[in-house]
């Protein structure tokens, strides 16, 4: 018995007879009998057919591993801008405002230091750059670690700049003020320190 689409929607339906019924049931557990022409009958064809046409179907790679290459770019000029701007930004030494309203000066810090002004006094911890903007009497003060306090009296003269900074060695501590001009009196260690600290 010939197995057509009329059959078929009968028996799904339930009004097929005994023996149609048989045949149709017979055709689904044995369809490749009545495989059309050109259908695979044996197994190595069909698994000919399958390596061709897994030979001819395009990878496709994850998202991650697709823009990984860019992923890792932008990643990479990020983390270098960041770090270009934090090392510009500590090397970059901090000018500060005194108290008073006109002081005749101006403060730029060294790393770590910290200074402030009054009543002719300016009292500072670590390295200091003044630059002057009037003749005037300037009182620097600086306390050491272990407790004792320097005090030096200078005459800073408009348009000059002055460093000054507390200096220790294995022996004692001493509080050194001088011209910038005369920083190659300085030894070639301090020296070296201060010019990279304030771009001399």
């Amino acid at each position: 018995m010939q197995v057509t689409k009329a059959l078929i929607e009968k028996y799904h339906d339930g009004h097929c007879t005994p023996e149609e019924a048989a045949a149709v049931e017979s055709w689904l557990d044995n369809d490749i009998a009545d495989a059309p022409a050109g259908a695979f009958t044996n197994a190595t064809a069909r698994d000919a057919m399958k390596q061709q046409i897994w030979q001819q179907v395009r990878p496709v790679a994850p998202f991650y591993k697709r823009y990984l290459p860019h992923i890792a770019a932008a990643a990479a000029v990020l983390l270098f801008v960041v770090f270009r701007f934090l090392v510009a930004a500590s090397d970059t030494p901090a000018t500060t405002a005194s108290n008073s309203s006109n002081p005749g000066f101006t403060i730029q810090l060294g790393k770590e230091s910290k200074a402030s002004f009054q009543q002719d006094t300016l009292n500072f911890h670590g390295t200091i750059k003044i630059v002057s903007t009037k003749n005037q009497d300037l009182l620097f003060h600086t306390t050491c670690k272990d407790g004792t306090t320097r005090t030096k009296a200078i005459h800073i003269s408009e348009g000059e700049s002055y460093i000054a900074l507390h200096y220790k060695d294995k022996e004692s501590s001493e509080m050194l003020v001088i011209n910038e001009n005369m920083l190659f009196e300085l030894p070639p260690v301090i020296k070296n320190q201060l010019s990279e600290q304030f771009k001399i």
